[in-house]
């Protein structure tokens, strides 16, 4: 692989890492949208798309009002 790729893909999720870190519910959903273009574009490995949209979803997951919303069925 080209270490210039390489590079890029860790800086993408280093980059990410942190946004996760300090976002809120709207920026964490904004977040997940950008780490899948990011993977669909190159930029970001198999490995760190999967780290990422396991660890943003974890987070989405405990603001109240996106439970709120799952119970009732309005996120299917």
């Amino acid at each position: 692989m080209d270490p210039l790729l390489k590079q890029t893909q860790k800086d993408v999720a280093k980059h990410y890492a942190r946004k996760i870190d300090l976002a809120g519910l709207a920026e964490l959903e904004a977040i997940d949208k950008k780490i899948e273009r990011h993977y669909n574009n190159g930029t970001l490995s198999a490995e760190d798309f999967g780290k990422l949209s396991v660890r943003t979803m974890e987070e989405i997951c405990r603001y109240p009002e996106h439970q709120e919303a799952n119970q009732w069925g309005e996120l299917d």
